[in-house]
């Protein structure tokens, strides 16, 4: 996953699927649960994770656009240390890191050859 700012692998223990885990290791050593709320093959998905004192939902969803396509990445945190990490701008940050990694995807995958 070079493209992501706090991941630096992904791994599933089965089938990806509505209900199925993946598990995602983040850039300080720690392995969090990811389940998945909904699973579009080649064009959606949508995990929750639940860290201490957190609930985090992450959308991806890619839809044709024209001759290319449009990327959205989207995320919700809530949960009892929601409220400070609003107060010490967690989440402009973490916008800002989802803008630069969302222009990593799209030029990976302008490098993918099309059939």
């Amino acid at each position: 996953m070079s493209w992501g700012h706090n991941a630096t692998r992904a791994r599933s223990d089965g089938p990806l699927g509505e209900g199925g885990l993946v598990y995602v290791r983040a850039n300080y050593g720690r392995d969090y649960p990811c389940r998945i709320r909904r699973f579009e093959p080649g064009r959606a998905l949508e995990l929750e994770v639940r860290p201490p004192l957190l609930f985090i939902v992450n959308t991806y969803e890619v839809e044709p656009a024209g001759s290319g396509a449009r990327i959205r990445h989207a995320f919700e945190i809530s949960g009892l240390a929601s409220g400070p990490m609003k107060i010490a701008g967690i989440p402009r940050i973490y916008r800002r890191q989802l803008q630069e990694e969302v222009a990593r995807v799209i030029a990976l995958a302008d490098m993918v050859p099309q059939a």
